[in-house]
């Protein structure tokens, strides 16, 4: 008997434990039977969890749970497809419950609306809270999913289902598993690790350990590995550990691992530090995470794992979807170099069939990555006696008058960085100036094809040739696509630019181990280059060999290109996030890459930044001071004075005399309008003495800067006093004053510079203008610039939205009628020196107000009532540069949308210009579908081809023999401007389009926004000269041109481009003052007094008319014809000097300045002699 029980107490013990039964498999059969019955839906933001939950799911089947999942992604809506859409919605009607996480798409409302499931929300900031049916975030299940993990996921689902209705196994287990929130990882450690002790300890013993090679962190979000989504994470740990280096994994807090792993005490013990997160790495808190990375003052990368590798892949674009959180976010804190690595890709589960997002590794980027971050590692760890550098200064067209950098004095900066280099034990040489002017003529300078000649000198002044054989070697090893495109333009190699007797040229010497050359020309003036038609030049054979020989052959251990800019950086290719066959990428290859760039253009220095991946070491403006008067401009204040002192009438009389003559011979009265039949002479008075008062107080660049050269004595006061002046009510007080004295007499230069070459954290500041922002102060830091979504700002909206009504008002008072359409120029230096004046311009134009979210960021907009507005709305054609492409994506969407918007309203085309010239324009494409005429009529974006910059006219402009007349320069223009940018469509081309919106301009308009003029660079000329010249063709009208100056002053000021022509032409092309300034920098100075004569060329060729003959007249009577100017000018820079005359010369030969004969004998005499 007893044996009979005793097996029967030990079954019902197994059963009681839990053990397999026949009432288990009963209830088993039972639990799985019910669970058929139910579907959970998941719709996510968190796709490194998406294969934790099929894991998680999989697990349940197995336990006998076989409910339906639905699983959907932000990808997933983001892609807005209807097939998708179509799925979801059928899917959440069939769900019992729906999960929605972390997304905020109010898109979900709609696609969830026939749903009778139980919505629950987790981390979606209670966007659905006044939702009946869904209501306040739950926080538990927040809980569960922060904590993470398969286990955790698991039970997410099965609380969900059970609160559903559907059964679960008796003393199922669904309480919370704690998870550490920050850890260290080692894919072949058996456990993780949350002290540093017990993981080196490990890592020693499990034979990981190299001695004496320094450690590399690596950083990234918990989910990561709460998803079981690290792959890409631990391709960058595998690669940096075959290379020899020891890595550190962490997950979590950064600033727990900094504390825990990273740092030693006050010491890092890590070299590099690889970040690939988006935003900050203290949750949006970029200073202290600045103050956090400073303690290491170790380089810290941001690499980019993008969403979907394939969407990259593809497009032009790159990542400028997501370039505010994955690239100008990272850069607020320093963080340096965004490599795509790796990204998002859709696989299906083969057991499941449900399709899920994992993260993989590019391999050959993230060797791109480890071996860019060893490069960094290796400047910490060589002597500075070993390290290879090239200095690489900018002779972008050739010829002995091209060298030169942004308001940078370039001989005297390199002279002053060879002895700091020098100082700190590098193997150099020191150079004088005259000795480095003595380089830039023989063996350091670019030849074009055009002067073989002179190549012959260059080679035997000593420059470096690479024999065809070899760069055909590194050539083929190009991606074919790229070879193609070389050998399509400029034929098989080696070519012809800087070709001697087969072998390439590098022009340039070596100074110990210090390299010193010009960066390469692109070619633009070669016969072989048609640049109205050919939108995306690659480099040439000998741009592409340089850039080869300082990997191959020299070796470099880091590049300084000395200056504003280069040409790297604007090489073809995506936008941002580059892939190993975009030219910048390729041809920068491992290098680091060091920029001293000028503190006050941070839109291009961020192209640097994010094409060239430098770390910029920002310089100071040249000193500003007032532009004064002089001259006659001086005696006709002091006859002004005179004149409303006296109360002799008969003294009146003759000082009136005196007045209207110096008045006529200064061609006032036409740069003034004046008229003395139907204005009083007190009124002319008045007029001419506002003028000269604004011509007194203009400020105007005195000279260049010298890098590393902090101001002192005069230029330092007067320099402190121009900060103040722009303004005063909140400088003007002793605490500033000393503030801003003490920044500017301090360097910090070279000594950034120095730091980069060792390879340290470069602190990130903002970088803008010293006279605006004086906040930017001290220079030498890696600048950034904001967060694009969060243009423009409120102080940005009020002074554009009154440039906006002052344009109006201007144009009324002279045509008696408001524009219907507006031209504008939209770029990012000026966006990013203003949040965006001229968004906010274009806002007040089409008669809307922005809409800002609680964080600042501009979201949408609000119409304004025509009863409010007072006026029609005005049409506005915005046409942006490559770099605005690239760097405001958010804004571009944010513009269409408002434009498009407005055009929409059901208001009389009368009263609505924008509606009025779409629907005009609709009808003309009545054979093409409702959705392409649409897109086209309403288009009102319009920049470069995707992947290009700049709008070619100022190449062109520049290239006298490429062009006969001013069509050709309207042809390059609109060849290059007519593609379509905004919401939905990216780089459309469509001449007819453009045309359309041209012919409708009546006005056109460019901010300026900083110390730069109209004559200082070519852009303005380009853009906004170009923009005219095309909109007169294609129209026939006169349109009236305006700069809208907000840099003057705290007040803001609108007026025509003719007049503030004049007025830089007095101030500073005419001013002894600014002559004194340029001609004391020598060499640069004389340079730079040459480019503002061809820039004004450049005026004159888009604009005829513009540059009156008087103008001409009298820089040839201040620079060439003055025995004292031209003397001093051609002992500075002769090269730069004759290049001046040729300009005038020219513009006589293309009919721009009418003269006499006796000038152009003068002029022709002297620039024969100049040559010779």
């Amino acid at each position: 008997m007893r044996r009979s029980v005793i097996p029967v107490i030990l079954l019902m013990t197994i059963m009681l434990a839990g053990g397999v039964s026949a009432a288990d498999n009963s209830t088993s059969t039972n639990i799985t039977t019910n669970s058929s019955n139910y579907t959970l839906m998941i719709l996510t933001g968190t796709t490194s969890y998406t294969k934790g939950i099929i894991d998680a799911y999989k697990e349940s089947k197995n336990e006998g749970y076989n409910f339906t999942l639905r699983l959907y992604t932000y990808n997933d809506l983001q892609k807005n497809d209807p097939e998708i859409d179509a799925r979801i919605k059928y899917d959440a009607r069939a769900a019992n419950v729906i999960l929605v996480q972390m997304l905020t798409d109010q898109r979900l409302k709609q696609l969830l609306n026939d749903s009778n499931a139980r919505i629950v929300t987790v981390s979606t900031g209670n966007i659905f809270k006044d939702d009946p049916r869904i209501g306040e975030d739950n926080s538990t299940l927040a809980s569960y999913w922060s904590q993470g993990g398969k286990e955790n996921l698991k039970r997410i689902m099965l609380k969900l289902l059970s609160e559903s209705g559907m059964a679960l196994r008796q003393g199922e287990n669904l309480s919370q598993v704690n998870m550490p929130g920050t850890l260290v990882v080692h894919p072949d450690a058996p456990e993780t690790f949350t002290s540093w002790d017990k993981y080196y300890s490990w890592y020693v013993q499990s034979g990981h350990y190299r001695e004496g090679k320094p450690w590399i962190g690596i950083v990234t979000y918990n989910t990561y590995y709460k998803g079981e989504d690290y792959d890409v994470h631990s391709a960058i740990l595998r690669s940096l550990e075959n290379k020899g280096y020891n890595v550190i994994l962490g997950f979590g807090s950064v600033s727990q691992l900094v504390n825990e792993f990273f740092r030693d005490g006050n010491k890092s013990r890590i070299s590099a530090l690889i970040a690939p997160m988006a935003f900050n790495l203290l949750y949006n808190d970029p200073a202290n995470t600045t103050k956090m990375l400073s303690t290491l003052g170790i380089p810290v990368f941001a690499p980019i794992v993008v969403p979907d590798l394939e969407a990259w892949n593809s497009s032009i674009d790159g990542v400028s979807s997501i370039l505010y959180a994955y690239v100008a976010m990272p850069e607020l804190e320093g963080r340096i170099e965004p490599i795509v690595i790796g990204g998002g890709i859709s696989r299906k589960d083969n057991e499941t069939g449900i399709s899920y997002y994992c993260d993989v590794p590019l391999p050959d980027r993230i060797d791109k990555l480890t071996e860019r971050v060893i490069n960094w590692v290796k400047l910490q760890e060589l002597p500075n006696s070993e390290k290879k550098i090239a200095i690489l200064y900018y002779n972008i067209g050739g010829g002995k008058d091209g060298i030169s950098a942004s308001y940078l004095n370039v001989p005297e900066s390199i002279s002053k960085i060879l002895s700091a280099l020098k100082n700190v034990g590098y193997t150099t040489e020191t150079k004088t100036v005259d000795e480095l002017i003595n380089i830039f003529w023989t063996v350091g300078n670019n030849v074009g094809a055009w002067a073989p000649g002179e190549l012959e000198k260059v080679v035997k002044a000593g420059a470096i040739t690479i024999p065809a054989e070899k760069y055909i070697e590194w050539f083929s090893k190009l991606p074919a696509t790229l070879r193609e495109s070389v050998i399509a333009q400029w034929g098989e190699p080696p070519g012809n630019v800087m070709v001697y007797n087969g072998s390439i040229v590098i022009p340039g010497v070596m100074l110990g181990n210090i390299f010193l050359g010009p960066q390469p020309m692109r070619g633009f003036g070669e016969a072989q280059v048609d640049l109205i038609h050919n939108l995306t030049i690659p480099p040439t054979h000998q741009y592409i060999a340089f850039y080869l020989w300082l990997q191959n052959e020299f070796k470099a251990n880091a590049v300084i290109h000395l200056g504003t800019h280069g040409t790297l950086e604007w090489l073809p290719g995506k936008s941002v996030g580059l892939s190993s066959e975009d030219w910048p990428d390729l041809l920068m290859g491992n290098i680091p890459d060091i920029y001293p760039y000028i503190v006050n253009n941070p839109g291009e220095g961020t192209q640097a930044k994010r094409r060239g991946y430098a770390v910029i070491i920002s310089h100071n403006i040249p000193p500003m001071i007032p532009g004064g008067l002089y001259g006659d401009l001086a005696e006709l204040a002091d006859k002004l004075s005179l004149y409303k002192q006296t109360t002799d009438l008969q003294r009146k009389e003759i000082i009136t005399r005196e007045i209207k003559n110096l008045i006529t011979k200064l061609d006032l009265d036409k740069e003034l309008s004046l008229n003395y039949t139907s204005q009083s002479f007190d009124e002319i008075v008045d007029t001419v003495e506002h003028r000269l008062d604004e011509l007194a107080s203009t400020l105007i660049p005195y000279g260049l800067h010298v890098f590393g050269e902090p101001l002192s004595n005069d230029t330092l006061n007067t320099m402190v006093e121009s900060i103040i002046s722009f303004d005063p009510e909140n400088r003007n007080n002793t605490a500033f004053r000393e503030k801003i004295r003490e920044v500017l007499a301090e360097d910090h230069e070279i000594s950034a510079l120095l730091a980069a070459l060792e390879g340290r954290y470069i602190l990130p500041a903002r970088g803008a203008d010293p006279i605006r922002v004086p906040d930017v102060l001290p220079t030498g830091t890696n600048f950034y610039s904001f967060d694009p979504r969060c243009v423009p700002d409120t102080a940005a909206w009020e002074i554009g939205k009154k440039l906006a009504d002052d344009l109006l008002s201007q144009y009324y008072d002279t045509t008696g009628h408001y524009p219907e359409s507006v031209g504008t120029v939209l770029w990012a230096i000026e966006t990013m020196n203003t949040y965006g004046q001229t968004v906010a311009m274009v806002l007040r134009l089409i008669g809307a107000e922005p809409i800002w979210d609680k964080q600042g960021r501009f979201t949408g907009i609000k119409v304004t009532p025509l009863s409010e507005l007072g006026r029609p709305r005005i049409d506005v054609l915005v046409t942006i540069s490559g770099l605005f492409r690239d760097t405001f994506s958010y804004t571009i969407e944010k513009l269409d949308d408002a434009l498009r918007t407005v055009m929409a309203l059901n208001e009389s085309p009368t009263d609505n210009y924008l509606r009025k010239h779409y629907l005009e324009e609709l009808s003309r494409y009545g054979n093409l579908s409702s959705e392409t005429a649409n897109l086209l009529a309403g288009a009102r974006v319009f920049g470069d081809a995707p992947g290009t910059y700049g709008n070619g006219v100022s190449n062109l402009v520049e290239s006298t023999s490429k062009w006969d007349g001013q069509q050709e320069l309207i042809d390059c223009y609109s060849n290059h401007m007519s593609y379509i940018y905004g919401k939905n469509v990216y780089g459309l081309r469509s001449s007819e389009a453009f045309q359309n919106k041209l012919k409708n301009i009546d006005t056109t308009i460019q901010i300026r926004f900083a110390m730069y003029g109209i004559f200082d660079n070519d852009d303005v000329y380009a853009y906004l000269g170009g923009l005219t010249m095309a909109a007169r063709s294609v129209s026939g009208k006169n349109i009236n041109v305006y700069i809208a100056d907000t840099y003057s002053s705290i007040n803001p000021k609108v007026e025509t481009l003719s007049n503030f022509l004049s007025k830089e032409l007095r101030t500073r092309t005419y001013n002894p003052k600014w002559i004194e300034g340029m001609l004391n920098q020598g060499f640069s100075g004389a340079h730079e007094v040459s480019k503002e004569i061809e820039y004004l060329f450049g005026w004159s060729a888009v604009t005829p008319g513009l540059v009156r003959d008087w103008m001409w007249q009298k820089v040839a009577e201040t620079y060439v014809f003055d025995p004292q100017v031209s003397s001093r000018f051609k002992s500075l820079q002769p090269y730069s000097y004759a290049s001046t005359v040729a300009w005038l010369l020219e513009a006589n030969r293309r009919g721009l300045w009418r003269t006499d004969s006796a000038t152009l004998q003068r002029l022709a005499d002297e620039y024969i002699a100049a040559v010779n």
